[in-house]
């Protein structure tokens, strides 16, 4: 008896040692920051390795009787662990490739090339487990040896992260060419033309319709992964994830190690790691962010505005104010520092809760009078969710807004961000459209079927109610991250059919591309666009304020929708290398884990993570 659990034992730590090699180097391969080799690279290994042996244990535990029966059947057990750890390892190849694919944007070329051949030595690991002729050749297991030792030595030749930009910054420039235009971002989450055009032929997005008939339109591709942070970063920035550092919605922290996982591997289990306490996810804010945005670039010496855009907590110091995304996802603490992180000047915090005491935010009853027919089915969970979850916060960003303009002139650069789009997309979709997912309960229909379509609806009257507030000389850039699209193949049938319920049915995954809307002084009415890209923002922007596009941006400028006179203006004129020497300081944040946790947990309601 004891020689068999010490026989369980050591194969569950043998493993786990294997499967904890291929999953370090995915891990060093996905974050080029990451020290390796060391102790840090030492510790995360034998942490994998841990995790692996108490999770190989349970599975072989629960697996056991099948395991028996194999035995018994076969006249000749052919080493039911090694064929498990080559299935294992095989699993571990297409892991390598999932995350090849799913982060082509956030990790360099070089880097996702190197994925792909830690793939191709996971598979051979594999073949050396799982055919007879070649362990027979490898003699005493020492082929299975090669791949490990192949994978461990890939993350050395990870491309670097690109350096500070300082040295070649003229950290005291303003705009080359400052021809006093104001420009005025709106963003918008998962808008797209599918569900813009027929509510614009019914003349039910007056608002919107008003910017197109002066301005001009068009679609805007969207980058892999869809991921709400990396995207409105790249459109601040101008670049790739790679460039501007923010990669997803959490980092990923372990005891004794002392350097966070910016991107996670995925497909291989391993964010269970925290159920163990082996780690803890934690969620990356705008000081983690490695590249200029335009409000860095602008706010040094132009008046600028930023409300509610991704990654803007801690506040950067503009010269204006800036309400950073916590205020509207989490709402602000009223002990002690007050707003602490939360608003530039820490002051705004207090007005705008003023502002709140004065005039309450809607409430759930509203919310429900404005969204949802009467009769038919109800999910309450899903009408106290659009309620709290895309209703309030919306509301409480277009309040912010409009108090800011009636009460502080216009600055040069505004730029607001409204979420609550996204999400309502996520979950409604399949009432709006039930033809496109099939057995749809028709009393849910009844009472849900045009909560989207009324959610667009309120979408144009907020950007109405902040756009009577400037003149038609502000240049208008109206912008969304992506679309959104009905789940396709399986996922749709596990999600429709398996499991019903206030599930999402509608995602962006495949990369359905947003919209795009500029008007104003300095754009051509009715220009076409052409191949327009969230990376064009940042870029764009910043040459109707006066500043040339930098020679590291990964977008460009988009020429064909400018006014000649404007494009004139910074021709000729020496574009500088970066811009990233003048990222602002920010505000110091609160430091309490409880913040935190409420911004994680909105992101778990939202369902951007589990």
């Amino acid at each position: 008896m004891t020689r068999t659990v010490v026989r369980f034992c050591a194969r569950c730590c043998g493993a786990g040692l294997t499967l904890a090699v291929p999953a370090l180097a995915l891990a060093l391969l996905l974050n080029p920051g990451f020290p390796h080799p060391g102790r840090h690279a030492l510790v995360l290994w034998l942490l994998f390795a841990l995790f692996y042996t108490l999770l190989w244990a349970l599975a072989s535990t629960i697996f056991l009787p099948l395991g028996l029966l194999i035995r018994r059947h076969r006249e000749k057990a052919d080493h039911p662990p090694r064929v498990s750890l080559a299935l294992a390892l095989l699993y571990t190849a297409g892991a390598f490739v999932f995350n090849a694919v799913h982060n082509r944007t956030t990790v360099a070329p070089p880097g996702t090339l190197l994925i792909m051949v830690g793939a191709v030595l996971c598979l051979l690991a594999a073949l050396t487990h799982l055919l007879p002729a070649v362990r027979q050749k490898a003699g005493k297991r020492g082929l299975a040896v090669v791949p490990l030792v192949l994978l461990l030595l890939l993350p050395l030749f990870r491309p670097a992260l690109p350096g500070s930009a300082a040295a070649v910054n003229a950290a005291g420039a303003g705009p080359v060419v400052d021809s006093g235009r104001k420009v005025f971002v709106i963003g918008i989450d998962s808008a797209s033309w599918a569900e813009v055009d027929p509510l614009l032929e019914r003349g039910l997005l007056p608002n919107l319709q008003r910017l197109v008939d002066r301005g001009c339109r068009g679609t805007l591709e969207t980058l892999v992964p869809t991921e709400s942070p990396l995207l409105w970063a790249s459109m601040a920035t101008g670049k790739l994830p790679a460039g501007h550092g923010i990669r997803f919605f959490l980092r990923a922290d372990f005891p004794g190690v002392g350097v966070p996982l910016y991107l996670f591997p995925q497909k291989l289990f391993l964010g269970r790691m925290e159920m163990l306490k082996l780690m803890r996810f934690s969620t990356i804010d705008g000081s983690e962010m490695t590249a200029a945005a335009f409000w860095d670039v602008a706010g040094r010496h132009l008046p600028v505005g930023v409300v509610n855009w991704w990654q803007t907590y801690p506040a950067a110091r503009v010269n204006g104010y800036m309400v950073t995304d916590h205020v509207s996802f989490v709402g602000l603490r009223h002990d002690p520092p007050w707003g602490s992180g939360l608003t530039h000047p820490p002051g705004l915090a207090r007005r705008i809760s003023e502002w709140e005491a004065r005039e309450p935010l809607p409430g759930a009853e509203e919310a429900r009078a404005r969204f949802f027919d009467h009769g038919g089915a109800r999910i309450e969970e899903l009408e106290e969710y659009i309620h709290w979850r895309c209703f309030e916060p919306d509301e409480k960003t277009a309040r912010i807004v409009r108090r800011l303009l009636d009460e502080e002139p216009l600055p040069r650069l505004l730029a607001v961000y409204w979420n609550g789009l996204d999400p309502v997309g996520h979950f409604f979709m399949r009432f709006a459209h039930p033809e496109r997912f099939g057995a749809v309960d028709s009393s849910l229909v009844t009472r849900y079927g045009l909560v989207l379509e009324r959610y667009y609806r309120y979408t144009d009257e907020l950007i109405g109610s902040v756009l009577q507030r400037v003149d038609e000389q502000t240049v208008v850039v109206l912008v969304s991250d992506h679309g959104m699209e009905p789940y396709r193949g399986v996922k749709r049938l596990y999600n429709t059919y398996l499991m019903g319920g206030p599930l999402m049915t509608a995602a962006h995954r495949d990369a359905p591309p947003g919209i795009v809307v500029l008007a104003g002084a300095g754009i051509r009415p009715g220009a076409r666009l052409e191949r327009a890209s969230v990376l064009d923002i940042g870029p764009t922007v910043l040459a109707l304020l006066g500043y040339p596009p930098a020679l590291d941006f990964d977008g460009r400028v988009l020429e064909e929708v400018l006014e000649p006179a404007v494009v004139r203006e910074l021709a000729g004129v020496a574009r500088p290398a970066s811009y990233d020497g003048l990222i602002l300081p920010r505000s110091a944040g609160s430091g309490d884990p409880a913040d935190d946790d409420a911004f994680r947990q909105h992101l778990e309601d939202l369902g951007y993570i589990e």
